[in-house]
């Protein structure tokens, strides 16, 4: 998050906002207790919180992460592998998980975040129209859903255009704002944007795991939330460990 620097939000995949809401929280925090609370708790914790703002429940998130001296843009491998492809199948996304220390039940459960948030049409737009992937209308989709999204989205270009960024809902069969477990039915029925999303119906075992949280709601918020918790501790700096930055776009010995 550095700035002047090829950093991961400047990364397009990451299609991260609200940048404004964390320098705000930050900016807060610093001024109540200064060099105490690292920018990587406070986006541990807005993950948290944005949980029970959306979903209704909430649920203890460990602190004392510390942040890092630089960014880990420049290893855009380990950063492309780290944030999973809309296009992944179920394999690679297995073993993009795995790599990172997390199993194929985090896989399903962490995967109910796709209930609410927000695409773009060229993130479709191989399920929609003829390409190397799909020579036809992506047969996993829905087919009212797909000439739904044919309305919205324009037709595939060889680039990319203005309407290609049209934005769209996840979840634009029910509750698109509410992060829930409807997600799984939107799956079973072929109601989903994403390559990665519809391929967990793809193998028995991710299948039967989908069908299970679809009809056992506390059950999936009880699993995404050991999920997100787990994910929220993996590789971490502690202790004396990289730094607490003053602000959370830059390091402290960087230009603010």
């Amino acid at each position: 998050m550095e700035k002047d620097r090829p950093v991961e939000k400047s990364w397009m995949p990451m299609y991260l906002r609200a940048y404004d809401a964390v320098d705000e929280i930050k900016a807060s925090v610093e001024a109540a207790c200064p060099g105490i609370v690292s920018c990587a708790d406070i986006l541990a914790l807005a993950a948290r919180d944005s949980t029970t703002i959306s979903g209704g429940f909430s649920f203890p998130m460990p602190t004392g992460r510390r942040d890092a001296l630089v960014s880990i843009v420049y290893d855009y491998t380990d950063l492309e592998h780290d944030v999973p492809s809309p296009y992944f199948k179920l394999q690679t996304l297995i073993d993009s998980f795995t790599s990172r220390g997390l199993g194929v039940d985090d896989l399903v459960a962490l995967s109910g975040a796709h209930s609410f948030g927000r695409s773009q049409c060229f993130d479709v737009a191989d399920r929609l129209y003829p390409s190397p992937a799909y020579p036809t209308t992506d047969q996993t989709m829905n087919a009212t859903y797909a000439d739904e999204l044919k309305k919205v989205c324009p037709s595939r270009r060889s680039s990319y255009g203005a309407g290609d960024h049209i934005v769209l809902n996840n979840n634009r069969v029910t509750d698109p704002n509410v992060l829930s477990n409807q997600y799984y039915s939107n799956v079973l029925s072929g109601q989903v944007l994403f390559v990665s999303d519809q391929t967990l119906t793809s193998r028995n075992d991710t299948a039967a795991k989908v069908a299970f949280y679809a009809g056992n709601p506390l059950a999936w918020k009880v699993r995404f939330a050991a999920g997100l918790v787990k994910m929220g501790g993996l590789h971490v700096l502690t202790g004396t460990q990289g730094e607490i930055r003053k602000v959370c776009s830059a390091a402290n010995n960087q230009p603010q």
